[in-house]
């Protein structure tokens, strides 16, 4: 994307999430299984056949993402509904 319209950039990802208030002995413990999962060999090769990277991370990591892609959905937002009134 950064070809066409320079300064953009375009990310995505993937989280798995548990409901509110979910104890914390029992998000790590998720945290866990899924990043172990997603480090194996066998699923990462075949997440990299898709063209996805797969990167298990923590919570805290998580959250941090969630609330800089909010952060930034406003300005992105912007972007596009100005790049569509130009076209």
């Amino acid at each position: 994307m950064a070809e066409t319209l320079p300064g953009f950039q375009v990310d995505s990802w993937l989280a798995v999430l548990a409901p509110a208030r979910t104890p914390a002995t029992i998000i790590r413990k998720l945290n866990t299984e899924f990043v172990g999962v997603l480090r194996a060999p066998e699923v990462k090769a075949l997440l990299e056949t898709t063209g996805v990277e797969a990167v298990g991370s923590s919570p805290e990591r998580l959250g941090e993402l969630m609330r800089g892609g909010a952060e930034a959905l406003g300005a992105d937002r912007q972007a596009a509904v100005a790049i569509r009134a130009t076209r």
